[in-house]
């Protein structure tokens, strides 16, 4: 189990992609963070789709959500609220 600890929506200084950072700390409090990119049609399987599926569209109201990652390969993403 992951507690989001901050996601914001940011922008590379070279290509200018869009993406939201996601921050996470699980319980031993060992933190990891990954990037979330911003496409004109997400999928639900997609890494961001993945996370929009359970937590909605705006990531502001992520942060102290806890999750769990169920599935975390290609193509086949799927994450889990945990209450």
């Amino acid at each position: 189990m992951l507690t989001i600890v901050k996601a914001e929506v940011t922008q590379t200084l070279v290509r200018g992609l869009r993406g939201v950072r996601v921050e996470f700390e699980d319980g031993k409090g060992n933190r990891y963070a990954t990037m979330l990119w911003i496409r004109e049609r997400v999928g639900d399987k997609s890494k961001l789709g993945a996370f929009i599926k359970v937590l909605g569209k705006r990531p502001s109201t992520w942060v102290g959500k806890k999750v769990r990652i169920k599935k975390w390969s290609p193509r086949e993403r799927e994450v889990e609220l945990v209450e």
